[in-house]
């Protein structure tokens, strides 16, 4: 199991965090045959962050979709809850030209270490460097998420 760090992602843009966010979210949620269509959606509505230039009320779909699930589903586990909030503020966190923000960063150390408590593998983040810190003010060319999580799946 590789261990990274924030370091690691210092160069990767606010599209390769939110993408690398939603990778260790599916990731999990597929491990531990956890099945939830409103989970699912929160994970694909993760994967459109980064496929698209603008997004719109994209973070007021997120978050209602995430009160969503802690309303219905009241047994998700505590470190699948942690994960999802993770991945809501990483995205939301660098929308105004703060990629190089440590609290994004601080974030990512943060999801890293709920995934080195539960003992899992972290998605290879070589994959992510695809999004360049250098490319549209720090958020990188937008993708699409097939293409990502091909090569996701392919280095699991």
């Amino acid at each position: 199991m590789k261990d990274y760090t924030s370091k690691d992602f210092e160069d990767i843009a606010v599209y390769g965090r939110v993408a690398y966010t939603a990778a260790c979210l599916e990731y999990y949620y597929l491990n531990n045959q956890y099945e939830s269509f409103l989970v699912e959606k929160y994970i694909e509505h993760l994967w459109y962050y980064v496929k698209y230039d603008t997004l719109g009320p994209w973070d007021y779909i997120a978050e209602n979709m995430i009160n969503d699930i802690l309303i219905s589903e009241p047994d998700i586990p505590n470190h699948f809850q942690f994960m999802m909030d993770i991945s809501f503020k990483i995205a939301t966190r660098d929308w105004y030209g703060q990629h190089d923000n440590e609290a994004s960063l601080k974030l990512i150390d943060s999801l890293i270490g709920q995934y080195s408590e539960l003992n899992l593998n972290l998605p290879n983040v070589e994959v992510f460097r695809v999004f360049k810190v250098t490319d549209r003010h720090g958020w990188g060319e937008p993708l699409n998420p097939s293409d990502i999580r091909r090569a996701v799946l392919q280095e699991s």
